[in-house]
């Protein structure tokens, strides 16, 4: 699959996966629910977890999201990277955060730049299975996805992404992944002085 025929599978909305710098990933039209429900159904994910946002930061400004001084922080000194930040969002009648991250991988990146939007995204493996690492492992786990896999290689990190809370006051981690919790309070700190 090229970045031409995913973008297309994408406006149609479909699912497609690709590499990250953390591990393979789905994602889909953000902004369409068929699509979005068509993710969960294909990783049998269950619905109450909420799907986080790959982005590109220069989008940030238009997204309604309520950058603090540790967002920024944490933006200039991890993304674009394995760091997926849970923000406020600043608009009435929405869910009151949205978990957003920007990847490290040139083929995320390029795909991202050619979408022009945010895309709801996933690991590319079956809820509560281990992580996707190539193409061929998220054939052999979703098999449906065959002729939208972008191919790229392994992962650098083989790691899920560090989940930050910035929501929270302080800070909270949720998960930690290929960035230590240690490593973030050194940055944020750092950044403060």
């Amino acid at each position: 699959m090229t970045i031409t025929l995913a973008v297309q599978a994408l406006t149609q909305g479909e699912v497609v996966a690709f590499p990250t710098d953390t591990v393979y990933g789905l994602g889909c039209d953000s902004a369409s629910a068929d699509a979005v429900t068509r993710l969960y159904s294909l990783k049998r994910r269950p619905p109450d977890k909420a799907l986080p946002l790959l982005v590109l930061r220069d989008w940030l400004p238009g997204m309604g999201l309520q950058l603090s001084d540790s967002a920024r922080r944490a933006i200039n000194a991890f993304w674009p990277g394995p760091l997926t930040l849970v923000l406020p969002i600043d608009a009435p009648d929405s869910v009151p955060t949205v978990a957003v991250r920007e990847p490290n991988h040139p083929v995320a990146l390029e795909l991202l730049r050619a979408w022009g939007h945010p895309l709801a995204s996933s690991s590319a493996n079956l809820s509560g299975r281990g992580e996707c690492l190539s193409a061929e492992e998220v054939l052999r786990q979703l098999p449906e996805l065959a002729g939208r896999v972008l191919p790229g290689g392994p992962p650098p990190s083989g790691a899920a992404s560090t989940i930050l809370d910035l929501a929270s006051d302080p800070w909270r981690l949720l998960r930690e992944g290929t960035l230590s919790e240690a490593r973030i309070g050194a940055a944020l700190e750092t950044a403060d002085d």
